[in-house]
């Protein structure tokens, strides 16, 4: 549709749209679910753990609120959230701060602001969860694409760079100074 309007280049960042938006069948949702709580008095600095098969733990702290998490369910388009996963997430981070420290890891989500669940845009086979699509696609009689998805649970940390990658391949491409393959 963006074509019809007259544009000539077109930057697909469509997430884990982009399975049905570019035709891509190695994206898939990499369901994940994240508490927003209240803050807890000595907890003062953020916390992660990696646990083996993909158990991530994370307690985020901003001025406000604390972003508890997370799941990461691989094939799951589901956005519902249950109690039972709630309460698996408030386990693990009180753990995790205890462990650290803290001494009011047991008052940690106590009180739920928000539930939020989201579907990371993951893209690749065989195990590989973050192979991310950057790249000009020719479509046809002057018009590109610039494919920018796939960065799964790594978004924040790639979207950055890849996002900058992405503009100067559009600004290439507007040059002509970068040809579609």
């Amino acid at each position: 549709a963006l074509f019809e309007r007259g544009h000539e280049i077109v930057v697909n960042c469509a997430g884990v749209g982009a399975r049905a938006l570019a035709g891509d069948p190695l994206v898939r949702a990499m369901r994940g679910i994240v508490l927003h709580t209240r803050p807890v008095p000595g907890l003062a600095r953020s916390l992660h753990d990696d646990a083996p098969g993909n158990v991530v733990t994370y307690v985020f702290v901003y001025d406000d609120h604390l972003v508890l998490g997370s799941t990461y369910e691989q094939d799951a388009w589901d956005e519902r959230i249950d109690q039972g996963q709630s309460q698996a997430i408030i386990d693990r981070c009180r753990k995790l701060a205890c462990v650290d420290g803290c001494p009011n890891w047991r008052d940690l989500g106590a009180e739920i602001l928000d539930r939020r669940v989201g579907l990371r845009p993951a893209r690749g086979q065989a195990g590989v969860t973050e192979d991310v699509r950057l790249e000009i696609e020719h479509a046809g009689a002057g018009r590109t694409i610039v494919h920018n998805y796939g960065h799964g649970r790594s978004g924040v940390s790639l979207a950055w760079g890849t996002a900058e990658e992405a503009a100067d391949l559009v600004s290439a491409v507007a040059r002509g100074t970068a040809r579609p393959d």
